[in-house]
């Protein structure tokens, strides 16, 4: 571990990280946290004088061992903060998690741990972990089955298997509509002649953008959603536009906007849906709805700022002197 990356991966961290991590440490006086602190410190990468440092401080302590302590203590409580805050990294920390009871016999517990991972993944729209977390569950109930009631749950398994693979091709039909859409108005600019608007229409009459209600993968919703109102805002029809947004905002329930980037996703579409509504009134009925959605990510604070700015460049211009005096301190 002599040439571990400690201090790159140090200088990676932000100042609530390194808080976060010194909390999580057994004595805050320990060696390896005095090694962080001096690295996280430290403008540039200067082996001889960390050690000269650490040494004061620790005099009868191996800097050595230190430093590869400190760097596999910051990659295991990196990995369970990643996984505490990214459903992608939860779901597959779960699948760690449950493999290592199942290679000591623990089947049911390691059943349980792989159904929950299959819900998370289900609610995030990763279905191709969905189908990984059946498949092992499949795995399990054939190694224990000795009942008909056993042998239906994964016939069962293996229908919501079958959904998942359906979901899964729906989010790449999308994506690869959506891609071809990118190409044509990287190459044209936009519908400038009769063909190329041909080939923008036959993307968006696609089947699968046609019955976007109908689809059950969020992915594929999103994407979808993003054709639309690309092709509609180039092709200037702007009650198409209102109508989709306003429909796809009923989808966005309290739940979902608790996860970051759903919560980035309403708050930029309310942003556009104001841009294009004409009436005042109208606008008016918009305004709250931010209010809905959290504020974990700095993205998500951007467009609540954008989106306020929206409303007050259009009210009063005492409402406008009283949006910048409070813009950042009411943007959360």
């Amino acid at each position: 571990m002599r040439r571990a990356p400690v201090y790159d991966l140090i200088k990676t961290l932000s100042t609530a990280e390194v808080k976060m991590m010194t909390k999580r440490c057994e004595s805050a006086d320990a060696a390896y946290v005095s090694l962080l602190r001096i690295m996280h410190g430290s403008a540039k990468k200067d082996e001889a004088l960390f050690k000269k440092e650490f040494a004061a401080i620790h005099p009868q302590v191996d800097y050595t061992e230190t430093k590869s302590y400190l760097y596999k203590f910051l990659l295991r409580h990196l990995t369970e903060w990643e996984h505490e805050q990214n459903v992608f990294t939860e779901v597959n920390y779960s699948f760690v998690t449950a493999e290592l009871l199942l290679n000591r016999g623990l089947k049911q517990e390691a059943y349980t741990i792989f159904k929950s991972a299959k819900t998370k993944a289900d609610e995030a729209g990763f279905y191709q972990l969905s189908i990984v977390a059946l498949k092992r569950m499949q795995n399990i109930c054939f190694s224990t089955s000795r009942t008909d009631k056993d042998y239906a749950l994964i016939h069962q398994l293996g229908l919501e298997e079958a959904d998942a693979r359906e979901k899964d091709k729906a989010a790449s039909i999308s994506l690869q509509l959506y891609i071809r859409f990118l190409h044509l108005i990287e190459k044209h600019g936009g519908p400038t002649t009769p063909t190329v608007l041909e080939a923008f229409q036959k993307i968006v009459k696609h089947p699968v953008v046609q019955q976007r209600d109908k689809l059950t993968s969020k992915q594929a919703r999103l994407i979808t959603f993003d054709l639309l109102t690309n092709y509609y805002r180039l092709t200037n029809e702007s009650r198409q536009l209102v109508a989709i947004s306003k429909k796809e905002l009923l989808h966005y329930t309290p739940a979902l906007l608790k996860d970051p980037y759903y919560a980035y996703r309403y708050i930029f579409m309310l942003y556009n849906l104001i841009g294009v509504l004409s009436h005042t009134a109208e606008r008016k009925k918009y305004y709250k709805l931010p209010e809905r959605a959290p504020a974990p990510t700095e993205t998500t604070l951007h467009y609540k700022r954008l989106f306020l700015l929206q409303k007050h460049r259009r009210g009063s211009p005492h409402e406008r002197k009283r949006f910048f005096e409070t813009l950042f301190t009411n943007a959360g």
